[in-house]
C-alpha cells in the first residue's frame, strides 16, 4: 500500500513538473515569435538607413551646380550611347 503511495506522488511531481515546463516552452516559443519580429522589423530598418546613407552620399558627391551638371551631361552621354546601340541592334 505504501509503494502506491510513493508512487502516487512520484506521479504527481511528474505531472507539475510535466505542466510547469509545457508552460515554459510556450512562453519560450512566444519570446522567439517576438524576437523574430523585432529582427525583422530591425533588418528593414537597416536596409532603409543604408539606402538614406547612400543617398546621402551621393547628394554629398554632387552637391553643388557644377557637380551636378557635370553628372547630368555624363547621364545624357550614357543616355544618348545606349540609344545609338539600341538603333543599331534594331537594325
Amino acid at each position: 500500500m505504501q509503494n502506491f503511495t510513493v508512487l502516487n506522488e512520484k506521479l504527481d511531481l511528474l505531472l507539475k513538473k510535466y505542466t510547469s515546463l509545457k508552460q515554459e516552452k510556450e512562453h519560450l516559443q512566444a519570446t522567439i515569435v517576438k524576437q523574430n519580429k523585432l529582427i525583422e522589423e530591425l533588418n528593414n530598418k537597416l536596409i532603409k538607413l543604408e539606402d538614406d546613407v547612400a543617398s546621402s552620399k551621393t547628394n554629398a558627391v554632387i552637391a553643388n551646380d557644377k557637380d551636378k551638371k557635370a553628372v547630368k551631361k555624363q547621364i545624357d552621354t550614357l543616355i544618348t550611347d545606349i540609344d545609338k546601340i539600341m538603333a543599331t541592334l534594331d537594325d
